[in-house]
């Protein structure tokens, strides 16, 4: 959380028995919601491995948008994989996602 910015970074992991329940998407929803209407953010901003399909499907749901491929890797399992990077702005957040969730 960045006070003087306005913006916030946003992560989540819901269990396998979880999934494909659009638990996230629901959550994610939220929070962005409570981080622009209540914590006025300008900016809420995510990343997510590379391969993570799932993950980057409920950033989109939501509104994000793909920033760019982060230069700086992640150990995870004893690898290095790479990170997507995704931005949201409360300008451009997308009507259907005020008071959705």
């Amino acid at each position: 959380f960045d006070l003087l910015n306005r913006s916030a970074d946003i992560g989540y992991s819901v269990g396998r028995n979880y999934w494909n329940r659009g638990i996230a998407t629901r959550a994610v929803g939220m929070a962005i919601n409570y981080g622009f209407d209540v914590l006025d953010l300008e900016r809420i901003e995510a990343r997510v491995l590379i391969h993570n399909q799932a993950s980057i499907r409920v950033l989109q749901k939501v509104g994000f948008v793909q920033d760019k491929l982060c230069a700086v890797n992640a150990w995870l399992n004893n690898d290095v994989d790479q990170h997507v990077a995704f931005s949201l702005l409360t300008a451009t957040r997308p009507m259907k996602m005020i008071r959705k969730f």
